[in-house]
């Protein structure tokens, strides 16, 4: 007998997941049986459904995948809110003409003739938004989502082929029956035609508005419009996880723009062969593009993983295990507080500034070992020509549907790394200065102005910055910590690509744990940093020691103690933040007397 309930529970969570309009159906007829909230549960009843499932039995959508999955399929899909388009106002409820009630909640209408000449009707609110692969991602990160969807694929359609077979009357009970009834009563679902294909009337169509035409050329592969329903607390630039219902109706933006629809309108609208449609109904925000289910780390084994970790960056920084220790530091910081006034700058601000390095040999090593490290790396040449190119953050003129791609569009996280070794003599025009001023926003208060032709907004930052240069970076922001690297390191910096480490996933997971470790400092310790802060301005060489010195001190204190897994500051810990920075301060000394040979001929 429990197999046959373990049987039928099986054959219920394919249903849902194969034709979940069905069960979304069934939910809606029972609505009136018990006192349903305004979704008649159907968030709660595909959050079981989700929780009990192994990670490849929901299909995972990629740009890869999409053409594979069936139309109306249930699919997980991770990418990052690039705009928040205008709020859709639906036909969530119509009576048919048989006079009984329908929910089109969580779908797409197709046939609306029907809807608008019979019975009443309820309307209802949702929110699209448009989603992108997360910019900046990592191949690694693109590859395991790839992976994730080919192993969804293969359970999906071996499950197709026997799916039959499994189904029994004595193994299912009056509700399963009906889902699974439901599910089999429905059309076939095929896959759509090759994406970015569309059909002739909307090739026409696209012709005739250029704008649209010049932005939709513009949308990466595997970009969705992703429509949410109730509160979900999603905002620009999240990183969000959806299991959601896959539609792609090829016919609804040639039909939208023969109505008479303003053009905030039109921009959910997208081609579904471009950008399909995506109807949320369970929606987590993440800390990173890699799935919950795949990062778990034992914190028994931090010290471990973290001298792994130490050992291959100091390698690959030429044996300077000071700069091994900072660069770490950095892989881990966050802004853990961000000010409602847009004078102040956000707190736990740290960009770290390694000079010395002189060639695009020594940056392309560091670039490696962070992209093999990190989920998120945006890589930046601060030179005459790449910041003269484009704007790097993002625009709306007014006749665009959504926002411009930019490259400092990125989700929070993301490592910033600038290259300054390439700069070379030369003139920024006007498009050069407001990146350098983009740039310097985000290394000063961590926010990123967005463009709106007649106004301008600041969006909210959490990229931590590590900038390569051969003197001070141009570049001047709220907790800099300069760091030269030393005499040795300069000419002995070597591609990661020749020091595989030994458990990398171990130490991916050890990152992002870090990251979002929780920090205090004992009050019986306050007392004790306010003494030594006062002692180290007081002494001879010490330089200008201030609040912001402090600020920068304490990030460093929270950062060592995350990395070591240690939740409060040590007096220990708080002595080895001093050490290093001494250190590091003698390092400055020492150079000071050699030029810095950055040039550009315009400044911020």
């Amino acid at each position: 007998m429990g197999l046959f309930v373990v049987n039928a529970t099986l054959v219920a969570m394919e249903a849902a997941i194969r034709t979940p309009l069905a069960a979304i159906k069934n939910l809606y007829e029972q609505r009136a049986k018990q006192n349903h909230p305004p979704d008649y549960g159907v968030e709660e009843y595909f959050a079981e459904i989700i929780s009990q499932t192994s990670p490849g039995m929901v299909p995972f959508l990629t740009a890869n995948s999409t053409d594979s999955i069936p139309n109306n399929t249930l699919v997980r899909y991770i990418g990052m809110v690039k705009d928040m388009l205008n709020p859709e106002y639906f036909v969530s409820e119509f009576q048919d003409p048989n006079g009984h009630w329908q929910s089109t909640r969580y779908g797409d209408i197709v046939d609306t003739q029907t809807i608008c000449e019979h019975g009443e009707k309820k309307f209802d609110e949702r929110q699209p938004i448009l989603v992108v692969p997360v910019p900046g991602r990592t191949e690694w990160v693109t590859k395991l989502h790839d992976d994730l969807a080919s192993s969804s694929a293969q359970q999906t359609f071996s499950r197709e082929t026997h799916l039959r077979h499994k189904r029994s009357l004595s193994c299912c009970d009056g509700d399963e029956m009906k889902l699974i009834s439901d599910a089999a009563s429905e059309e076939p679902h095929t896959a759509m035609p090759q994406k970015r294909t569309p059909t002739p009337g909307q090739s026409r169509e696209m012709r005739a508005s250029s704008p649209l035409e010049i932005q939709l050329k513009q949308i990466p592969q595997g970009t969705c419009v992703v429509h949410i329903y109730g509160e979900k607390n999603v905002k620009l630039n999240d990183i969000i996880e959806v299991y959601g219902i896959l539609s792609r109706v090829p016919g609804m933006a040639q039909e939208s723009n023969t109505m008479d629809l303003d053009q905030d309108a039109n921009a959910s609208q997208i081609p579904t062969s471009i950008a399909p449609r995506l109807h949320g109904i369970v929606v987590k925000k993440l800390s990173s593009p890699v799935p919950r289910d795949m990062c778990r780390f034992d914190k028994s084994i931090v010290g471990q993983v973290r001298e792994m970790l130490k050992h291959s960056l100091t390698e690959v920084l030429g044996g300077d295990d000071l700069a091994a220790e900072y660069l770490l530091l950095q892989l881990i910081s966050r802004v853990h507080s961000s000010p409602r006034e847009t004078n102040q700058s956000a707190l736990g601000i740290i960009s770290l500034n390694i000079t010395g390095v002189c060639d695009k040999q020594s940056c392309a090593a560091v670039r490696s070992i962070l992209s093999d490290l990190m989920p998120c790396v945006m890589n930046l040449e601060l030179s005459c020509a790449e910041l003269n190119r484009s704007l790097w953050y993002p625009t709306r003129l007014a006749d665009q549907l959504f926002l411009s791609d930019a490259v400092l569009q990125l989700p929070n996280g993301c490592i910033l790394l600038l290259d300054e070794t390439a700069m070379t003599p030369g003139e920024l025009s006007e498009i050069g200065l407001k990146n350098l001023s983009a740039l310097q926003a985000i290394m000063q208060s961590q926010k990123l102005p967005y463009d709106f032709q007649f106004y301008q907004i600041d969006q909210a930052t959490d990229y931590p910055t590590v900038i390569l240069s051969q003197g001070r970076t141009v570049l001047k922001g709220v907790g800099e910590i300069q760091l030269p690297l030393s005499k040795s390191a300069k000419t002995n910096m070597v591609d990661c690509s020749r020091l595989p480490i030994r458990d990398i996933s171990l130490v991916r997971d050890y990152l992002v744990s870090a990251r979002i470790s929780e920090f205090s400092i004992p009050k019986e310790l306050e007392e004790v940093l306010l003494r030594d802060m006062t002692a180290e301005s007081r002494k001879k060489g010490s330089g200008n020691v201030d609040e912001g010195s402090f600020h920068c001190w304490l990030n460093i204190a929270r950062l060592l103690c995350t990395s070591y897994g240690e939740t409060e500051l040590t007096p220990e810990r708080w002595q080895q933040v001093l050490a290093m920075e001494r250190q590091r301060k003698d390092r400055i000394c020492d150079q000071q007397s050699r030029p810095n040979k950055t040039s550009l001929s315009a400044t911020i």
